[in-house]
């Protein structure tokens, strides 16, 4: 029985945490997946903002944030600076110079900048959260814990510190207790996007139907999330409600046409579910028209030939495959089998 490579995603979901800084999978891939990833004329509307009341930080540091969320860290530290320089007993500036700082990899110049925002207010939740948060990325977790724990001694009603504390227990491995702080997190907020969406990972990976309604919380915050359409229809592709998984993936598609894995999946489910070889062949050639080279598309294009009869195109793909991953065993294991 050959085995298919399906599109087993880490479900690796950048979440922003108040900043864009912060990854549920920790990599430097910032906008593959975001929570509030739509393309709008936001940019104008904060220019504006600028034009109207020159002389106010907080329009700088509200521009910067947008910069950084769209990859323009450059343009995000001029403001930054520019906010600092208008109000340099402000720890809000500093915070948003610390958050620039970790976005390019700065990781000593964001810590100084969190320390001056400490200096300056020592008893300021966002700086206290804010270096909580910076500790999560190197895994000091009795550090992040004694923040998070000392925001909320000061500021009972405190969702981010929650969120903080709940993302550090579930990296220890205590679930229970991960999943009692991020829904403190998410009574203290319900609009707290980020949240919502881990506690909808947590249950998808326990295989329970509270996933669904976690994923819908966060959709009814951000519906044009880009990262939220595409993990509740990965939730319903692994439950086999094909129906609703292509649906979800076809309002990523809305929003992002050429998002390559939700144009992928409609190509695993056409061709395993609803044995439909030539529109699964059409997806993965559109998926690696977003990316070529992508070995999972290239496999299953050809196995969507082989199924098909089409042996020629089907090793054709699976010698590319090889070109790109000579010990791709799959592909090793499909040309033996199409050896004719």
């Amino acid at each position: 029985m050959t085995m298919i490579n399906r599109n087993f995603l880490a479900l690796c979901l950048v979440i922003t945490m108040f900043s864009g800084i912060w990854s549920a999978c920790q990599n430097r891939q910032k906008h593959i997946l975001t929570a509030n990833d739509t393309i709008a004329p936001e940019l104008s509307v904060l220019n504006q903002k600028i034009m109207n009341d020159p002389n106010n930080p907080k329009n700088y540091i509200e521009r910067s944030k947008w910069f950084t969320d769209h990859n323009r860290p450059d343009s995000a530290l001029l403001d930054v600076r520019k906010a600092i320089g208008l109000d340099s007993l402000n720890p809000t500036g500093y915070i948003a110079l610390s958050e620039v700082y970790q976005f390019t990899g700065k990781f000593p110049e964001a810590e100084r900048a969190l320390l001056k925002a400490r200096a300056i207010a020592p008893d300021d939740n966002e700086a206290i959260v804010a270096h909580a948060r910076f500790y999560l990325v190197f895994k000091n977790y009795d550090a992040a814990f004694k923040l998070a724990d000392e925001a909320i001694k000061k500021t009972p009603l405190n969702p981010k510190a929650y969120f903080v504390a709940g993302i550090a227990y579930l990296e220890r491995g205590d679930t229970l207790s991960g999943i009692k702080n991020l829904m403190n997190a998410t009574a203290q907020d319900n609009q707290f996007f980020d949240a919502w969406v881990r506690l909808a990972l947590i249950y998808q990976n326990k295989q329970d139907q509270l996933a669904e309604g976690y994923f819908k919380n966060a959709l009814r915050i951000h519906p044009k999330s880009k990262a939220a359409w595409y993990l509740i229809g990965y939730f319903y592709q692994e439950r086999g409600d094909y129906a609703k998984a292509v649906a979800a993936y076809d309002s990523v598609l809305r929003i992002d046409s050429h998002f390559r894995d939700a144009i992928y999946n409609k190509g695993y489910i056409a061709m395993v579910v609803d044995e439909d070889y030539d529109r699964a062949i059409d997806f993965f050639s559109q998926s690696l028209q977003v990316s070529p080279g992508w070995t999972n598309a290239l496999y299953n294009r050809g196995y969507a030939n082989e199924l098909k009869g089409e042996i020629e195109e089907a090793r054709e793909d699976y010698q590319n495959v090889l070109k790109l991953d000579p010990q791709n065993e799959m592909a090793i294991r499909a040309m033996d089998r199409t050896d004719r």
